[in-house]
């Protein structure tokens, strides 16, 4: 697990155009819910437990600030792109961005960097110049395939993930290419296309369907396109088992379940996604 005691905070927040816009007291405010969010379950994510979601009072009560004082500054937070909601779940954007725990944003990155390394990896000099001549052809045949930079294989990612967004969905916006670029430092290219082809199904055809879908996914863990795979699986195995047990009662929906402060399974969030998308 990683640790939970402490978070990045970078020197140019005094300059973050951003929280300037904000009154003093609200960027206390922003300061309270990064310390919430790096101790919560689900890093990133307003979370007490795993079923159990923050509340604007429990902010209120954390910054030792007024209720008013919360709701005035979540929506400004909101308002800023700082903050996303889903089913009452706030998420901070760009999380993953700013608090990465490693320099490895995808597994393609983590292997490259692995195989980087074993051409790197120092070997017993050669003893005659004829034994040089094989010794720099072999090292050279080996690690040809290497002279690719990380930056190129995220940028290849970049470049499929948008045209796969732009050929099913529409030419992404400026905005909507920053949210798929924050997306690629948090989770493998192909857990977005594939996000894409949900909304696509659903006939949901909007970016922030297709947020509401990867956040629901990234809350729960899930970053790789076999990880997916096997959610999709079990939620359908699911589905199958409820339809056997119906007995006439439908399940109380997840939002009235947060209204009544009960343990809200998460892996209903594929279930109770929005199909209008919030524009």
């Amino acid at each position: 697990m990683a640790n939970q005691t402490w978070l990045r905070l970078y020197t140019e927040i005094t300059r973050d155009r951003k929280l300037r816009r904000l009154p003093v007291s609200h960027r206390w405010i922003w300061i309270t819910v990064l310390c919430i969010a790096k101790e919560s379950p689900k890093p990133g994510v307003l979370l007490l437990s795993d079923n159990v979601h923050v509340t604007l009072h429990d902010v209120a009560d954390e910054a030792c600030v007024t209720i008013e004082d919360v709701e005035s500054a979540f929506q400004s937070f909101i308002k800023q792109e700082m903050l996303s909601i889903n089913n009452e779940i706030y998420f901070i954007i760009n999380w993953g961005k700013r608090q990465f725990l490693s320099d490895s944003s995808t597994e393609r990155v983590r292997k490259y960097r692995e195989r980087k390394r074993e051409c790197n990896v120092s070997e017993t000099p050669p003893d005659t110049d004829t034994d040089t001549d094989i010794y720099t052809t072999t090292t050279a045949h080996t690690c040809a395939h290497e002279d690719v930079s990380e930056e190129t294989i995220l940028d290849d990612d970049f470049k499929r993930v948008i045209k796969h967004f732009e050929n099913n969905v529409h030419p992404p916006t400026s905005t909507e290419t920053d949210k798929i670029k924050d997306w690629l430092n948090e989770i493998e290219a192909d857990v977005i296309i594939m996000a894409v082809d949900e909304a696509v199904l659903q006939s949901v055809r909007k970016m922030s369907y297709i947020n509401q879908i990867l956040m629901a996914w990234h809350t729960a863990g899930i970053k790789t396109r076999a990880q997916v795979e096997a959610h999709k699986r079990d939620w359908q195995d699911k589905q199958k088992e409820r339809t056997k047990k119906a007995s006439g009662a439908r399940d109380k929906p997840l939002k009235n379940q947060l209204h009544s402060g009960r343990n809200v399974d998460l892996s209903k969030f594929y279930d109770n996604l929005n199909h209008d998308g919030g524009g």
